[in-house]
């Protein structure tokens, strides 16, 4: 049964509560701000944050390769070339990255898109705080099988993404 969202209830819900980082410990905090949620539930999230902000670094790095390929036959690929590069595409949202990829009908990057279309399902989710079954697919990501076959398929899809552009050698 739901609770009807009167004054009085929200007023309770988020009095005032003195909580000192000093005194409370993790598992306090988190079910302070998470109250809803098991430990293995905020894993999942912490797994799934970190996983999706390693998808866009490597899609970034990806078009950044992409277009000095495009730009080194007609410019100089000077300093500022590849910082208006980096620029462009740090304006970029997640789903704009993707699009790039998209509509410029690259074949070799087919299973890189799909990849990354699952990927930024699971970003919408996470931003719009959907944390209960977060999903990969069909699959539940609370279940380490699903983990795995997510690191999988980001290795797999990389190496096929990264083959096709002029990608510098680091990884942050």
């Amino acid at each position: 049964m739901k609770k009807i969202l009167t004054k009085d209830y929200l007023k309770e819900r988020y009095k005032k509560v003195e909580i000192s980082l000093d005194t409370i410990s993790k598992e306090e905090l988190y079910s302070y701000l998470a109250p809803t949620l098991n430990s293995e539930e905020l894993e999942t999230i912490t797994f799934s944050f970190l996983f999706v902000s390693k998808v866009e670094n490597l899609i970034t790095r990806v078009l950044n390769g992409i277009f000095k390929i495009f730009i080194k036959n007609d410019f100089k690929n000077t300093k500022e070339v590849n910082q208006l590069i980096g620029l462009t595409i740090s304006e970029l949202h997640f789903r704009g990255k993707i699009k790039i990829l998209k509509e410029n009908s690259f074949p070799r990057y087919k299973k890189f898109i799909a990849f990354s279309d699952k990927i930024n399902t699971l970003r919408n989710d996470l931003a719009h705080g959907k944390f209960k079954n977060l999903m990969y697919g069909k699959d539940k990501i609370l279940m380490r099988q699903t983990k795995q076959k997510m690191i999988d398929d980001l290795h797999s899809t990389a190496m096929i993404a990264l083959d096709g552009a002029e990608v510098e050698d680091r990884d942050k």
